[in-house]
């Protein structure tokens, strides 16, 4: 396969940027940096990869991984006041309804990693069940189980302490966002 083109990755980018700095918020507090490594990455490939979707993901991932432990190593070496994680908002949007944003995102947050990374690579990263089952390196029909049953999880967890069924706001925020 040739290069990697800059169309190609500005095609990709548009197209699932925001899902991608989504996906890495989940591991540390710069997503922008990781998805900007992973791009650089990509683009230093002699030879495009199979799926440069999936790719990208992938090292978005092993990027945003990397940040973390080093954050947590500078934490560790230094005095200073270190970031959280938990301080980054897993969504941004000028909604009215910011009760119920902030209900989902304290909903997935309480997700396990790997049903949480799946979820979030399903539903805004648009991945299929194989790129994702490359991505976490377990088979696809083990990928669509987890798939499912956090699905089940996230909605038990919405219907908890609440009198109105919330499958709304499920359904309304399960589309990507994207920022003008």
């Amino acid at each position: 396969m040739p290069p990697i083109t800059p169309q190609h990755v500005d095609d990709i980018l548009a197209s699932h940027g925001a899902a991608l700095v989504l996906y890495a918020r989940q591991w540390c507090t710069d997503p922008d940096d990781a998805l900007q490594e992973a791009l650089i990455d990509l683009t230093q490939q002699t030879l495009a990869p199979s799926d440069p979707v999936a790719w990208l993901f992938t090292t978005t991932k092993r990027r945003a991984i990397n940040q973390a432990r080093g954050d947590s190593r500078r934490q560790r070496r230094h005095v200073q006041p270190a970031r959280h994680c938990d301080a980054a908002a897993w969504f941004y949007s000028e909604q009215e309804k910011k009760e119920e944003i902030e209900k989902l995102q304290a909903c997935i947050q309480q997700l396990d990693p790997l049903a949480r990374e799946i979820l979030v690579a399903r539903i805004w990263g648009n991945l299929s069940f194989q790129q994702i089952a490359d991505i976490t390196e377990i088979s696809s029909s083990s990928v669509h189980r987890h798939y499912q049953s956090s699905l089940a999880e996230l909605r038990r967890l919405l219907d908890n302490g609440t009198p109105r069924n919330d499958q709304e706001t499920l359904n309304r925020h399960t589309t990507p966002h994207t920022h003008s």
